[in-house]
């Protein structure tokens, strides 16, 4: 029988390890610390460097803010301005060109229709579709002399309807009063009249 006795102490005895427990606890000593440090480091500079941009931004705004508000009030100004010209933009299309429609009214006013009264006047509406319009309306006073003189009255009253100068405008036309001339000078035939003539509503667009 063969007996074997190990005379090695316990805290002699060696790990076949090549790293042992208490390196890699001296190593992890070390190592530990440095990155804590590191890591630390890197926090401090990244957080120093957002309030340096912090505080370039602020500056930046701080600095832009005057032309902030001359940047709204040069908008206001436009919008005013753009608002002002879309009004005049429709007044000048819902317009007459009432020089064209008294040049027109020269050519149908018969030779014995003498005009002693022209009046234009004019009213906002609104359409069907609620939008504003103008309506204008020519008023005609005046006398027909001559034993034809009803008769001009009424050629006077279509043309104002059916003459091309006055068709594509008028809505209607109407004779509100026509009777005999009483005044001292006026002959048995001769004629008073007043022609009211509506136009089409003027839709400003």
């Amino acid at each position: 029988m063969n007996l074997r006795v190990d005379l090695i102490l316990a805290t002699e005895l060696r790990s076949g390890s090549v790293v042992s427990s208490q390196g890699v606890l001296r190593i992890a000593s070390v190592v530990v610390p440095f990155l804590l440090v590191g890591f630390l480091g890197w926090q401090f500079l990244a957080v120093r460097q957002l309030r340096q941009e912090l505080e370039s931004n602020k500056l930046s705004l701080d600095s832009a803010a005057p032309q902030q508000e001359r940047a709204k009030a040069l908008i206001a100004e436009f919008q005013t301005h753009r608002n002002v010209a879309a009004e005049l933009a429709g007044w000048n299309k819902s317009r007459i060109a009432w020089h064209h429609q008294l040049f027109s009214l020269m050519g149908v006013v018969p030779e014995n229709i003498q005009l002693n009264d022209l009046n234009i006047s004019q009213s906002l509406q609104l359409t069907t579709a609620e939008k504003p319009a103008r309506m204008f309306v020519l008023s005609l006073k005046g006398k027909a002399v001559g034993d034809d003189a009803e008769q001009s009255v009424k050629r006077l009253e279509t043309a104002l309807i059916s003459n091309p100068a006055f068709e594509s405008l008028t809505e209607t036309v109407t004779v509100p009063l026509f009777g005999a001339d009483t005044t001292p000078e006026a002959k048995r035939d001769d004629r008073v009249f007043e022609i009211s003539c509506l136009y089409t509503q003027r839709a400003f667009e």
